[in-house]
C-alpha cells in the first residue's frame, strides 16, 4: 500500500543516515556501499509492492419482471342471423317451364237427334228453314202459315213442334213466330234456344237467343 511504502523510505533514510553516521567514523567506502545496498533493496521492495486485489463484485440480484397479462378479448354478441322462408305463393313457378303446350280443344258438338223423336214433317227441318207467309190473330186463336223446304205449307200454332231440336213454337205475334229448341252436346251440356222467324224476313231476319 502507499502508506507502507513512505514508511520504508522513512526507514531507508534513517538508516543510511546511521550508515552514514558509522561510515565516517569505520570508513567512508563500506558505510556508503552498505547505504547503497539497504536503499537499492528498499526501492525495489516498494516498486515490487503487489496491487490490493480488486474489491469484490457485488452480485446485484435482478428480479424477472411480473408476468404480463394477456388483454382478454371482449366477447361480442352476435345477433343471430333471421332465417328466411321463402313463400312462393302468387309468384311464378322458378323451376317450371315457360313453354306450355297448347293442347287445342275439342269442340263441343250437338247430339244427333233421335229418329223416332221426328215424328212429324216439320221435325225434319231446321227452324230457320221455315218460311212464314202468314199470320191470323183472332178471337178463336193465333197461327201461322208456314212454307217448308219441301215445298208444303204448314199451319201451326202455340204448342207445335218445329225443328230437330225438340223445338215447340211458344209465341205468335202480328209480325213473327217464336220457337223455342233443347241442344244438347255431348259434353252433356244443354242449353236453352229461342228462334223468332219473321213474317216479312227482309224488314227483320231471323234470329236466335
Amino acid at each position: 500500500m502507499p502508506g507502507s511504502c513512505v514508511l520504508r523510505n522513512i526507514m531507508g533514510m534513517m538508516t543510511y543516515m546511521v550508515d552514514a553516521w558509522l561510515s565516517r567514523t569505520k570508513g567512508v567506502a563500506l558505510g556508503v556501499l552498505f547505504g547503497v545496498g539497504v536503499l537499492a533493496l528498499m526501492l525495489t521492495g516498494c516498486e515490487q509492492a503487489p496491487p490490493p486485489p480488486p474489491p469484490p463484485s457485488k452480485v446485484v440480484k435482478t428480479e424477472p419482471p411480473p408476468p404480463t397479462e394477456e388483454p382478454q378479448e371482449e366477447e361480442v354478441e352476435v345477433e343471430p342471423t333471421p332465417t328466411y322462408e321463402y313463400d312462393p305463393s302468387g309468384r311464378r313457378e322458378p323451376f317450371k317451364t315457360l313453354i306450355v303446350e297448347q293442347i287445342p280443344e275439342t269442340p263441343d258438338l250437338l247430339v244427333t237427334p233421335d229418329p223416332e223423336i221426328l215424328r212429324t214433317p216439320l221435325q225434319k227441318f231446321e227452324v230457320q228453314q221455315l218460311q212464314i207467309v202468314g199470320i191470323i190473330l183472332g178471337g178463336l186463336g193465333d197461327y201461322a202459315r208456314v212454307i217448308a223446304p219441301d215445298g208444303e205449307s204448314y199451319t201451326i200454332d202455340v204448342g207445335t213442334p218445329v225443328g230437330k231440336n225438340e223445338g215447340e213454337v211458344i209465341s205468335i205475334d202480328e209480325d213473327k213466330v217464336d220457337v223455342k229448341e233443347i241442344l244438347r252436346y255431348e259434353s252433356g251440356k244443354v242449353e236453352e234456344a229461342i228462334t223468332s222467324l219473321y213474317l216479312n224476313p227482309g224488314e227483320e231476319e231471323g234470329s236466335s237467343q
